[in-house]
């Protein structure tokens, strides 16, 4: 699409309320190339149109197909090796030690903004691992829930199938965890049953209230934030505070950090990765 730059405005404006991405005017080039299938699917010539046929649209499809176009769906399994390391070395031991001291049976966990189910799987999967593998654990891996929401409805149905192909599957996943909790189905891999029904998936907003959402001993929130403005990442560290449990942990990405938005974490630092946990 050819367009001038100021016409991009209110798209820009529309996807902020949307679903609170900021995209300043050097990220033109982006909505470019992320709405040109949608442009062509519904016959749409330029971003002042797409602009208008998405706030009359009252079906909701033409929002959900600009949603799911314009969100970052980049991801792998286990991200950030030295962060894994973490949560099994130190995170996972701590919250579950917490839980048990606290009489609370379940172990709570959200990775927010879950992509294509790469984060939860790989909870999943180091859970098991963790509770059956390691001397000296007894923790049921049946304590732990795991709840994984995103924004884009097309996103949540491909990571509630469990099934990635031979890419997917090459990008970041140890051998021997594809050995056991993988199995072949016809030309994808398909995790197995014990490793998907640990993870509840749901469409959620991060801009909606988290009060339904319940409580938890650990959330990810990573690689996500970024993209926020200013006043919502406040806004945000401030309600996911809220919804943990007493000196719960939070979890950004590699490049992100809680610093200067919120005070009401003690940032911690575990096999070379950093992490936050809320003050007691």
């Amino acid at each position: 699409m050819t367009l001038p730059l100021e016409d991009s405005k209110p798209l820009r404006e529309f996807i902020s309320k949307a679903c609170a991405i900021q995209l300043g005017e050097e990220k033109v080039y982006l909505l470019k190339n992320r709405l040109s299938k949608v442009c062509q699917e519904f016959g749409i010539r330029d971003l002042n149109e797409f602009y208008k046929k998405v706030t009359e649209d009252k079906s909701g499809k033409l929002r959900d197909r600009l949603i799911d176009a314009i969100t970052t769906n980049e991801t792998l399994w286990f991200r950030d090796e030295r962060l894994w390391n973490a949560i099994k070395e130190n995170i996972l031991p701590e919250i579950a030690k917490r839980a048990a001291e606290k009489g609370r049976e379940k172990i709570r966990i959200w990775s927010a903004a879950c992509s294509t189910g790469q984060e939860p799987y790989s909870l999943s999967m180091l859970i098991d691992s963790y509770c059956r593998l390691i001397p000296g654990v007894h923790v049921n891996p049946n304590n732990f829930e795991i709840l994984a929401t995103d924004i884009s409805q097309g996103i949540l149905a491909a990571a509630q199938l469990g099934e990635y192909n031979n890419l997917e599957m090459s990008r970041g996943l140890p051998p021997a965890f594809k050995k056991r909790y993988f199995a072949p189905y016809n030309t994808v891999w398909r995790i197995v049953p014990d490793i998907r029904t640990r993870v509840q998936f749901k469409h959620f907003n991060l801009q909606d209230p988290f009060a339904n959402l319940g409580r938890f001993d650990l959330i990810l929130c990573r690689n996500v934030a970024i993209y926020f403005s200013e006043e919502f990442k406040r806004n945000l560290f401030d309600r996911m505070s809220k919804s943990l449990q007493d000196q719960g942990v939070l979890i950004l990405g590699s490049s992100e950090s809680i610093l200067g938005y919120s005070d009401k974490f003690d940032m911690k630092e575990a096999c070379n990765a950093i992490y936050y946990r809320l003050k007691g």
